[in-house]
């Protein structure tokens, strides 16, 4: 007790002290900071804590800080015994009712991750060593590998196409944590936008190393090359784009920027092979001539001596000029040709159905195309050429064609009706104005050609009469599902040149599963080269798409590709975390026709050939191209 009152005294005499001083520095400052009486000269040095709270009784007394924090932890720890205490006892109580109820009471947390086809078509691009090849060209240093963000991106394309900022997101929910052990914050925006950049100078190399790794493990034989283009439609303003552009393409809104894709397909197998990615206002011809260089470069390590490789393009891919490139650079060629030339629309009107009947293009009792043989002789600066041509007559196509045309003319006779029933209103009452306004009508009509008409006024009556210009239609109709194919391969029989150009619809479907699939645009970016780029990776995708299909089809599965990696993508893995800190990952039930699915698709990537490259180049099916025709007169009609 005595203790305690010799304190409190003291700490008051402190207080009392410490007022004084602070009051005399207050009153007389001057004094104190003279030269020679520093501030520090009224403190005390004190070396013992108990001497400190004496002479400085605002220092607190206790410890309170660390008291309660002590004091929390003991709280804690008294609290988790009793949680745990608590779930013992309701598990001895619910452990009679059934294991689920054991199994949610051990459980912490369950996190649901997509598996999908991620395993099948990650094993793919391993197999094609795709990441190796793309940190051969591109080597770099980064925590994460441009190969490995390469491989992130194709297969996200592959599965579900996102912008580059939902990467990360969409990398976090999937299996591929676990597959490639990277932090999925690693696959930012910024990261995953400078690979793009460091990948877009090393394009063509990285493809044709992808390409040939594929065509080798694949088994792929060469029959023929399709070549067409595309247009990919962009959305925005790209005022300082050179790629990004206003132009024509077929089935395009010609109001949007686009920018086209000029793509070489391998018939049989429909691998996608060079390409080139245009600016949306290039011509479809302006690019035949820089494919030509590209594909017989490329060519040169798959074709063996002697060998004439065949390319196929629509109509729109061939002129005399192009002919002889074709020539030169020592290719074959096989392409329709426009009917706006005359000796093509000479050729078409030439033969009557007989003739064409006496060759029928397919095999069966009732076939629907027949031919009709001839030669087509093309010249440019004094050179001169004939090619083994074959006039084709479609029956389908002549009846869509005329029931297209039936339908349009019978849209303008009622709109010619409508227009005869309103003449006398006060802006139809002279015959001049009359003939002004059905003349309109036909011109806007695209059968508008095959009708005449004639306006007259009798007894104060305007009376209009029109007919149809049955010479001008039978003309017309006489061309109806007929079209003109041409090839400088002598050797091809016509029923191969038919089939040959019919399949040429695979380069479509390619394009097909670019643009709905693998959802090419829109590509969310602005720059040039970063759209170089991601289009490249979406041909890598497209590349091992085409390739499991191609394997599946050897396989003799039926189910295309779409609806096989539909039905995988109910597949989840279930990882549940126990209060123990233990994790136990588990697959979830799956369908039969998932399981089924899962087996052919392990057993395609399996049965690729894994082994040393063949010194062997791939067999070419087509015999080789004579350098002169047989006989410089038409092929007789057989």
């Amino acid at each position: 007790m005595n203790f305690a009152t010799k304190s409190t005294y003291m700490r008051i005499w402190a207080w009392l002290v410490w007022a004084l001083l602070i009051l005399a520095l207050l009153t007389a400052p001057q004094i104190l900071l003279q030269e020679g009486h520093p501030v520090h000269a009224v403190g005390v040095a004190l070396q013992t804590e108990d001497a400190q709270r004496l002479y400085y009784p605002w220092l607190p007394r206790k410890r309170w800080r660390k008291w309660a924090w002590r004091r929390y932890q003991q709280l804690r720890r008294r609290h988790q015994q009793a949680v745990c205490t608590a779930r013992k006892v309701r598990l001895l109580l619910l452990g009679a009712r059934s294991l689920a109820a054991l199994f949610a009471v051990l459980t912490r947390r369950q996190i649901s991750v997509q598996v999908g086809s991620l395993p099948i078509l990650y094993a793919l691009l391993e197999r094609l060593q795709v990441r190796r090849i793309i940190n051969k060209h591109v080597p770099s240093r980064a925590q994460v590998d441009i190969g490995t963000v390469a491989l992130v991106l194709t297969l996200n394309r592959l599965q579900a196409p996102l912008p580059l900022y939902r990467i990360a997101d969409w990398v976090g929910r999937t299996v591929l944590t676990h597959l490639l052990g990277i932090d999925p914050a690693k696959f930012n925006d910024d990261r995953l936008a400078r690979a793009l950049d460091a990948i877009a100078p090393h394009i063509e190399a990285i493809w044709e190393d992808v390409l040939a790794e594929a065509m080798r493990q694949g088994d792929v034989e060469l029959t023929a090359v399709f070549y067409d283009l595309t247009a990919y439609v962009f959305h925005g303003r790209y005022q300082d784009s050179e790629l990004v552009d206003f132009g024509f393409a077929h089935n395009t809104p010609s109001n949007k920027r686009k920018v086209k894709l000029g793509l070489n397909v391998l018939a049989g197998s429909l691998l996608p092979g060079p390409f080139q990615v245009w600016p949306g206002r290039t011509a479809d011809q302006a690019t035949v001539a820089a494919n030509l260089k590209r594909l017989s470069a490329w060519l040169r390590d798959f074709v063996s001596p002697g060998i004439s490789p065949l390319v196929v393009t629509d109509r729109a891919m061939l002129n005399d000029k192009l002919a002889f490139l074709y020539e030169d650079a020592g290719l074959g060629f096989l392409s329709g040709l426009s009917s706006s030339r005359k000796e093509v629309k000479r050729l078409l009107y030439e033969g009557d159905e007989a003739q064409f009947r006496k060759m029928p293009l397919e095999p069966g009792p009732d076939p629907q195309y027949w031919g009709r043989p001839c030669t087509v002789t093309f010249e440019h600066q004094g050179r001169r050429m004939d090619a083994k041509g074959l006039v084709v007559l479609s029956n389908p196509m002549r009846q869509q064609w005329r029931e297209s045309r039936q339908k349009k003319m019978e849209e303008l006779e009622q709109e010619l009706q409508e227009l005869q029933a309103r003449i006398g209103e006060p802006r139809l009452r002279t015959p001049r104005i009359v003939a002004r306004r059905v003349q309109a009508c036909l011109n806007r009509s695209p059968v508008g050609k095959f009708y005449r008409f004639e306006v007259r006024e009798v007894a104060g009556h305007v009376l209009l009469h029109w007919w149809r210009d049955e010479e001008a239609l039978a003309q017309t109709e006489r061309l109806d599902g007929r079209y003109l194919l041409v090839t400088n391969h002598w050797e091809l029989s016509y029923q191969e040149m038919f089939q040959l150009y019919r399949d040429k619809d695979g380069v479509e479907k390619t394009f097909l599963i670019s643009k709905q699939v693998l959802c090419v645009a829109p590509l969310h970016l602005h720059k040039d080269q970063r759209i170089q780029a991601m289009i490249f990776l979406n041909m890598i995708a497209l590349l091992a798409h085409r390739l499991l299909a191609h394997q599946l089809r050897k396989q003799g599965v039926t189910a295309s590709l779409q609806r096989i990696i539909r039905t995988l993508e109910e597949t989840i893995i279930i990882e549940s975390h126990f209060l123990d800190g233990s994790v136990l990952r588990r697959l979830a039930p799956l369908s039969a026709e998932a399981e089924r699915f899962w087996r052919l698709d392990f057993e395609a990537v399996a049965a690729l050939n894994s082994d040393t490259p063949s010194s062997t180049p791939p067999v070419w099916l087509l015999p080789s191209r004579p350098s002169q025709p047989p006989t410089a007169a038409s092929p007789p009609l057989p």
